[in-house]
């Protein structure tokens, strides 16, 4: 049975199929980070009070995190300067960052967290490399040329592919011109070896983020289409599993939007470090008031009063 917004699948034995909802991480239990997104993972997110589970009215959450989040946006400004190729790439990294955080947040406003997830998995492990490349000044120009080497043969891989699989176009210009940015390339690195980024899991704990990697690894199950990924989505009651379009839990919007909002943060402040841009924006302060709004939801959820969080 469909309804608007909702597919509804009944079937004997339904319990069989999703695992219990009872578990030891309690589906109504959010906090910062992972412990939110863990949460839903485990047991299901939203609900109408089953159980006898308290539902804490966090009506006004949803709507003060966006807020502090989009002052991200607001603080992030265009810039026009020169540089050498190694400042190109830190760039480019740079703003790739800025539209994936746009666009999760554009997903989070459609009630989309899942969706979301998958941008803020992309957003995560560039501003990895970007607080690396901030960390290890001596090492940024070997680190970008071991990218922009990998990136070169994704891209020729790219065509190669086309190639194999018959295509009917003519890849050889594009084969040649990227045999010239190899050379170049290699002209710039003058004989220096190459070295790769942090694997992102080294990285996460290097920098201080380890319940973002959590997240991060979450998300992982959003790109591939697990059971995991529809956690948030789903609900059920007795054997009847209803699967909805939109997530309106504000604790995992608001989780959801910190994950996006740590790394866009971390990001931009790396950029100015490794640009020396200046001055630099207090990217914290909004994420700081983030984690203080979902730290307060938490606390009411726990105590369980049905109090909304302020801003």
């Amino acid at each position: 049975m469909l309804a608007r917004g909702c597919a509804v699948w009944r079937q004997p034995g339904a319990r069989d199929v999703l695992r219990d909802r009872d578990g030891a991480l309690d589906h109504q239990r959010f906090g910062l980070g992972a412990d939110a997104v863990a949460g839903g993972a485990a047991g299901g997110v939203g609900g109408g009070g089953e159980g006898g589970r308290v539902m804490v009215d966090s009506s006004s959450l949803w709507s003060s995190v966006l807020e502090h989040a989009d002052k991200i946006l607001q603080l992030l400004e265009e810039r026009r300067f020169e540089g050498p190729p190694r400042d190109a790439a830190v760039s480019l990294m740079y703003w790739r960052t800025r539209r994936l955080y746009e666009a999760a947040l554009l997903l989070l406003k459609a009630h989309l967290p899942e969706e979301a997830g998958i941008l803020g998995r992309s957003l995560f492990e560039t501003a990895m490399r970007l607080m690396q490349l901030a960390e290890d000044s001596a090492d940024r120009d070997v680190l970008i040329i071991g990218w922009a080497r990998d990136s070169i043969n994704r891209r020729q891989g790219l065509f190669h592919t086309a190639q194999s699989l018959g295509f009917h176009f003519d890849v050889s210009q594009e084969l040649a011109a990227l045999k010239e940015e190899r050379r170049r390339l290699d002209r710039y690195a003058a004989g220096r070896r190459w070295k790769p980024f942090l694997e992102t899991r080294e990285a996460a704990k290097r920098f201080g983020r380890k319940d973002d990697f959590w997240t991060y690894e979450w998300a992982h199950e959003s790109v591939h289409g697990s059971q995991a990924a529809s956690h948030f989505s789903t609900r059920r009651r007795g054997d009847t599993m209803y699967l909805h379009a939109k997530v309106d839990d504000p604790s995992v919007l608001g989780a959801l939007a910190h994950f996006a909002a740590r790394g866009k943060a971390d990001a931009a402040t790396a950029t100015y470090r490794i640009l020396g841009w200046t001055p630099v924006p207090d990217f914290e302060e909004p994420v700081r008031a983030m984690e203080q709004l979902l730290a307060e939801d938490q606390a009411a959820r726990s105590r369980g009063k049905g109090k909304p969080v302020e801003s």
